[in-house]
């Protein structure tokens, strides 16, 4: 099996973005129902665990990046806003 994630960033407003995360199990060979219902069972709840994890890092780095002098957020600011202009 594997597993496919997709990421899609949508902005909000100027402030605020959302990130939503897709996942999809693909069984690359015929598996039995109690077994595919079982790594379907783990892989949810690993992908959860991984991403609540992800959510409180994210929320401790926006925190501190907000805790930044003012001018140190300004240059972050014209960073992100160059890097997402190039994409």
């Amino acid at each position: 099996f594997k597993v496919n994630t997709r990421y899609c960033i949508t902005r909000v407003n100027q402030d605020q973005s959302r990130l939503r995360i897709h996942g999809e199990i693909t069984f690359l060979q015929k598996t039995n129902f109690i077994i595919k219902s079982l790594i379907e069972r783990n892989i949810h709840s690993g992908l959860h665990e991984h991403y609540n994890e992800f959510d409180k890092h994210f929320l401790i780095e926006l925190k501190r990046l907000k805790s930044l002098p003012s001018n140190t957020q300004n240059e972050i600011s014209l960073l992100n806003r160059s890097t997402t202009e190039s994409i």
